[in-house]
């Protein structure tokens, strides 16, 4: 069963994002970068199965909200790095 939690920030940066497998080259990935009023950061994988809520375009400074299954895998990295299932524009 699908558990979601969410982020809420400003987005600060949307960029090209590479990925490994021939599998998920199959559609446009971007890597988003989202920063809190308590300074932290956290980024998310955008994908071809992202959905956008009124398929809103978002752009650097734009407050979203997004959402992300907190069972998949996240890499031990920081910040930290989610696969976005789904998002607001605030």
């Amino acid at each position: 069963m699908k558990k979601f939690s969410s982020f809420a920030g400003t987005v600060t940066m949307i960029q090209n994002y590479l990925v490994n497998s021939e599998e998920d080259l199959k559609g446009c990935f971007k890597l988003m970068s989202l920063l809190r009023g308590d300074g932290s950061i956290v980024n998310f994988v955008i994908s071809s199965t992202t959905y956008f809520l009124d398929r809103v375009m978002v752009s650097v400074g734009d407050h979203v909200t997004g959402f992300y299954d907190v069972n998949l895998p996240v890499p031990l990295i920081y910040p930290p790095q989610y696969q976005w299932s789904f998002t607001f524009h605030i």
